[in-house]
């Protein structure tokens, strides 16, 4: 640091008039001078400088910050940011979230810490605390600044919230997810509701939202709000900061000043896929995962081969019963096109919701229809086993043709091997969005709860590649949502 910024930054923090009035000026300051003890031990990094303003610019309404662990990425938008909002007259009613309720209670204590044991802080700003106003594990009012600190988590519901008359103006959200959250589509999804339906509501069109967390799943909380605003469905700012920069170089140079010192912590925890996920923020797919992320090839609608398919090839898995506790019926539309002597699946369409007999018997009598009308030939492949031959009876009386296909007690482990290796050639592509969910339960097969349109896409893709083909070339396949450059 300059010698002259140091001499100034002395005077500053000598002077409690010029103290106050620069932590008012900026986040930044306020950090270092009230809360120095976290930023003493090394410089302050270039990203967590970024950081800094992206909290001091109020034009920012959204942020998603990715940080690796001991970033201090928490300490800087989760302890500092919002204690720096109400006293500076920036918000008036500040909600902390987090995944759990001890969570969300101990991102609350680590400022109850400052405010009642930090002696700069209180002389100069305070006073805080009144026995009056509201002071616990899950809120902080602060009377002389009419503003109030509030811990939720996604166990929780948060509508309405008020306090006085103000809706929450800053919101912080750190660590809203965990591995076990994270590990079925159904976690997820509840996640992504609950911050979309519950908690960006619980705000106004003005409230600053921040984001904290770390990747842990491809279809995390974090990488949807990346990706909504990359392709623009949402406004704000995306910033990932992992310890490596792309040139190879260490993002904290004070910390890591080599990149000996980075090697020596990765040996230190000694864990690839915690130090590939938590500190080069990439996420490492498990050894046992048959299909890798990394093999799926998506196309968009303009992209199919022109001219009609050799057949529309739909594959269905049959649930029983329609109460919630059964799996979906799941349905998978997919066109076989025979390119250079290799037949190649496109899939492009599933339906995956629960239907009783009737309603699926229509569903399929309907898609029959839809394809037949385009000119093509179709194809329904359901499993030769017990009442589904129920089903197939049932079609035939409104002339629509069902395959049973005999699996000879296969597992359904075996089938996602088979269909993995074409996965993997480029002979079986995806529809960009429209066939994420069966992406998923692919990629998360084993783990996802639900596997219905995996069993659906594997009976009907065996059946209609398991034909003897020209040998495949050597391909490679682009990544999932990948450019096809």
């Amino acid at each position: 640091m300059n010698q002259d910024i140091k001499n100034l930054l002395e005077k500053i923090k000598a002077s409690a008039k010029l103290r106050i009035e620069a932590a008012r000026m900026s986040h930044k300051m306020f950090f270092s001078i009230y809360l120095a003890k976290y930023a003493n031990a090394y410089a302050t990094a270039p990203f967590q400088s970024e950081m800094f303003r992206l909290t001091e610019d109020k034009e920012v309404k959204m942020a998603v910050i990715v940080a690796f662990r001991d970033s201090a990425k928490s300490t800087i938008c989760t302890t500092s940011f919002p204690l720096w909002s109400i006293l500076t007259g920036q918000a008036k009613f500040v909600i902390i979230a987090g995944n759990t309720r001890p969570l969300a209670r101990q991102h609350l204590a680590n400022i109850k810490e400052e405010v009642e044991n930090n002696e700069l802080l209180k002389n100069d700003l305070g006073p805080f605390k009144s026995h009056r106003d509201e002071w616990g594990a899950y809120a902080l009012v602060f009377p002389k600044y009419g503003a109030k600190i509030m811990a939720v988590s996604s166990e929780q519901s948060v509508r309405g919230l008020r306090f006085k008359n103000h809706r929450p103006d800053l919101i912080v959200a750190d660590d809203l997810e965990d591995a076990e959250s994270v590990r079925t589509q159904e976690g997820r999804d509840k996640t992504y509701r609950w911050f979309k339906g519950e908690l960006l509501p619980a705000g106004t069109r003005d409230t600053r939202v921040f984001v904290v967390g770390n990747l842990l799943h491809q279809d995390s909380l974090i990488v949807r709000l990346q990706n909504d605003i990359e392709s623009k469905i949402m406004p704000g700012e995306f910033r990932a900061y992992p310890v490596i920069d792309s040139e190879g170089n260490p993002t904290w140079p004070a910390k890591y000043p080599t990149i000996e010192s980075v090697e020596a912590h990765r040996r230190l925890i000694n864990d690839h896929i915690i130090w590939e996920r938590e500190f080069m923020l990439r996420i490492v797919p498990p050894e046992d995962q048959i299909v890798r992320r990394e093999w799926i090839k998506t196309y968009d609608a303009n992209e199919t081969p022109r001219g009609n398919p050799s057949k529309i090839c739909i594959g269905v898995d049959l649930a029983i019963k329609e109460g919630q506790s059964n799996d979906f019926t799941a349905i998978v539309v997919g066109k076989l096109f025979n390119l250079d002597g290799r037949n190649t699946l496109y899939i492009d369409k599933i339906i995956n919701r629960r239907m009783n007999f009737p309603k699926t018997i229509q569903e399929l009598v309907r898609l029959n229809k839809e394809y037949k009308d385009q000119g093509n030939n179709v194809e329904i492949y359901v499993e030769d086993a017990g009442l589904q031959i129920a089903w197939v009876q049932q079609l035939a009386e409104y002339g629509v043709t069902a395959k049973p296909v005999k699996v000879g007690g296969v597992k359904k482990e075996t089938r996602v091997h088979t269909a993995s290796h074409w996965i993997k050639e480029c002979r079986i592509l995806f529809l960009k969005i429209e066939t994420a969910l069966l992406i998923e339960q692919l990629v998360g097969f084993g783990i996802e709860k639900h596997d219905d349109l995996a069993d659906a896409f594997t009976l009907m893709a065996i059946e209609v590649l398991s034909i003897p083909i020209q040998p495949a070339p050597e391909v490679f396949c682009l990544s999932y949502g990948g450019d096809d450059d």
